[in-house]
């Protein structure tokens, strides 16, 4: 959990920041415990803190544009709200008896093999919307996101399982038998172009 120091590379800025996150929680802890506040450090009421601390970050963005530059006394402030995010965010941890640089380890390896580079680089929603040739020559995209927070669609939040979708009976059909009615597929989809099948043209 002790790090000696990370690169961070910003465009138009570089520098070292030290990173001992086990130091950290240590002052944190005789800070906590020298005001004998543990007692209000409940894992529930430290998770509320993270979310608290989030929004106030949130709130600094507020009616700004995407691309409004960030001024220097905000910046301070913002690196406030920063420090209050991750203080509540260690304790959390420290009370669940969580290594957050494991898990965080753990994470980028699952969500590694949950979005494969191959499939979403430079794009946010390219997963879950596959391509379906008709035999009326049309070449449509259906979005399936939607069906996802349902029933045994859920399963097909696992990209891995997604991408073992196949023809069937007139529509498509995943191992885990989930399908869709043919009409269905053909009306929610978007027309993408017109291809004359057996020719290769798009």
């Amino acid at each position: 959990m002790s790090f000696e120091f990370w690169e961070i590379f910003i465009p138009g800025l570089h520098f070292k920041m030290q990173l001992d996150l086990q130091t950290l929680l240590d002052k944190l802890i005789k800070f906590r415990d020298e005001r004998d506040w543990a007692q209000f450090q409940t894992a529930k009421n430290l998770a509320i803190s993270i979310s608290l601390e989030a929004a106030e970050l949130l709130e600094h963005f507020q009616w700004s544009t995407e691309d409004q530059d960030i001024p220097p006394d905000k910046r301070e402030a913002m690196a406030e709200e920063v420090a209050d995010i991750l203080i509540c965010l260690l304790l959390f941890a420290h009370k669940l008896n969580i290594d957050p640089v494991q898990a965080a380890q753990d994470k980028i390896e699952k969500n590694a093999q949950k979005y494969p580079a191959d499939l979403v680089r430079g794009e946010s929603d390219k997963l879950h919307i596959p391509n379906i040739l008709f035999t009326n020559g049309e070449l449509r995209r259906f979005d399936v996101k939607p069906y996802l927070d349902k029933g045994i669609f859920k399963q097909l939040k696992d990209i891995q399982l997604f991408k073992k979708v196949r023809p069937c009976l007139g529509s498509i059909q995943w191992e885990g038998v989930q399908d869709l009615c043919p009409d269905t597929l053909y009306i929610e989809s978007e027309p993408i172009t017109k291809q004359r099948i057996g020719t290769g043209n798009n």
